[in-house]
């Protein structure tokens, strides 16, 4: 595995790598000097992780990390930014961006070490997944009808799909909450030796020599500081757990396979966190929640229709809008003695042919290597024969489709359905 090194400092750059060395973490260490040598660099070797500097003459690391996400052949490398603590508002930049983490100046020998390693941890496992699937791929046959409820089995192969997406949600707000953790460290590392100033200065010198302490520190500044950074990181903590919350409901990991009393908009509003990140770089999101009443039915199963309508939307969008935004429409309401669920985009929409292949097994309109064609048939199974509900489509070609899933209400007769 090979880590490349930007930093227009030696120094930094030979403490890292001394660092590496000394702590057998077998990686291969490349070093460049500014971010142009560092995009050569990039496009000569193959690159899995990347120390880079935030500030640096010519092209700096932030120049570098966007051009990194926008070239699809690089976006998986692992970047982790070097940086200060005055750097704050350029390190929440980078996380915007991209970043996977970030590393104070100067170099913490432990702390720089654990942090490597965890990174290095993470391409090894995405490596790894990703030949995993090619294995998976060329081992593919002929799947029977049969072979359709084993797939359905398995536990929620769609969010194996956006795992990547989902870490990206929780590594944004872990970004800045450890970055505001090591702000706040400082700032009572400060406080601390303004309390030793006041307590070790003679009774007679003590409030002076703190007024100056304070005033050389800028005490006003810190103070004013402080709420803020308890205030973002308030917030990224709220968000972690909304997502945790919202992957453990969307699995619903305590009762996989069990019918009981499920909340529709709740199962709704979890799944759009977990897709979030799909969705957002293609499609603004429009909600109507109704006021519906519960329904008996396996949360689980439906909340795997609910992601596959929306990621075969966000495909759809991508298809005809391309770099555009587009829209994606959720609606839900009674329809007796159904509630229904609406989803709409205004992709590329479909002919009359495809849709009467579209429930059909292994019926696919996406490339060699994208899509099963499992997706909607698996779908349709669980709404239809294990819900005793509808799966509806209306679609026109280049205007976009609405999918119209009917749930009847609850129904305590329906719990011995499986």
């Amino acid at each position: 595995m090979k880590l490349l090194i930007v930093d227009d400092s030696k120094l930094n750059r030979i403490m890292a790598i001394n660092y590496i060395k000394s702590s057998n973490l077998d990686l291969e260490i490349v070093e460049a000097e500014t971010g142009e040598s560092a995009i050569e660099a990039v496009e000569s070797q193959d690159i899995d992780i990347i120390l880079l500097d935030i500030v640096m003459p010519g092209m700096d690391g932030v120049a570098v990390l966007k051009w990194l996400k926008d070239h699809e052949d690089y976006k998986a490398i692992k970047v982790v930014m070097f940086t200060t603590l005055n750097e704050k508002t350029l390190l929440q930049r980078c996380f915007d961006i991209g970043a996977s983490d970030f590393i104070q100046k100067p170099i913490e020998h432990i702390e720089f070490i654990a942090r490597i390693k965890s990174i290095k941890r993470q391409r090894q496992l995405e490596k790894d997944t990703l030949i995993y699937i090619e294995e998976i791929k060329a081992q593919k046959s002929i799947i029977s009808d049969v072979n359709i409820h084993m797939m359905h089995q398995e536990k929620m192969a769609s969010v194996g799909q956006l795992a990547a997406g989902v870490a990206h949600e929780i590594n944004n707000p872990l970004g800045f909450i450890s970055s505001n953790f090591a702000i706040l460290h400082d700032y009572m590392r400060k406080f601390v030796e303004c309390y030793k100033v006041m307590m070790e200065s003679p009774e007679s010198q003590a409030i002076e020599k703190v007024k100056n302490f304070t005033k050389e520190e800028d005490f006003s500044y810190m103070i004013e500081d402080l709420d803020e950074l308890f205030k973002e990181t308030s917030i990224g903590v709220e968000r972690v757990t909304k997502i945790v919350k919202s992957l453990r409901n969307f699995s619903r990991v305590d009762n996989p396979d069990v019918f009981e009393t499920y909340d529709v908009n709740e199962g709704l509003k979890d799944t759009l966190t977990i897709a979030n990140n799909n969705i957002k770089y293609t499609a603004h999101v429009d909600s109507d929640f109704g006021d519906i009443p519960g329904i008996y039915g396996n949360g689980s199963q439906i909340n795997q229709v609910f992601l596959n309508l929306l990621v075969n939307a966000v495909y759809a969008i991508s298809e005809k809008h391309d770099k555009s935004m587009g829209t994606i429409s959720v609606k839900t309401y009674e329809s007796d003695p159904y509630v229904v669920v609406e989803i709409k985009d205004d992709g590329k929409g479909m002919d009359t042919n495809t849709m009467r292949d579209l429930f059909n097994p292994f019926f696919t309109t996406k490339p060699v290597g994208e899509g099963t064609g499992l997706g909607l048939s698996i779908s349709y199974d669980i709404i239809v024969n294990k819900h005793n509900g509808k799966l509806l489509v209306e679609s026109e070609l280049g205007l976009g489709t609405t999918f119209k899933v009917y749930l009847p209400k609850q129904d305590p007769s329906l719990s011995e359905r499986r």
